[in-house]
């Protein structure tokens, strides 16, 4: 069987998304609509500093501290992981 050039086999079949993406898609979705709606700007004090941001810089901020965090600690779950089973 020849396939013309510029396609391939899989033409037609196109992105099929699992769950977890449909569901990572729909909470990202949710946040940024509602970061946009949010944009009246607040006093944050933190640790002695104080600034004027609008509502969704704050949010911004402390969802990608979380997203950090996150990242980090799946890290340090591999390595738990990978060192309790060089141990058995």
């Amino acid at each position: 069987m020849t396939i013309p050039a510029g396609t391939s086999r899989s033409a037609g079949n196109g992105f099929r998304p699992n769950g977890r993406q449909i569901c990572a898609g729909a909470l990202g979705l949710v946040t940024l609509i509602f970061l946009l709606q949010n944009r009246e700007r607040v006093s944050v004090h933190v640790l002695g500093f104080e600034a004027n941001l609008p509502i969704w810089g704050v949010l911004g901020l402390v969802l990608a501290t979380g997203i950090a965090i996150g990242y980090l600690l799946a890290g340090r779950r591999q390595r738990r992981r990978r060192s309790a089973a060089r141990r058995v």
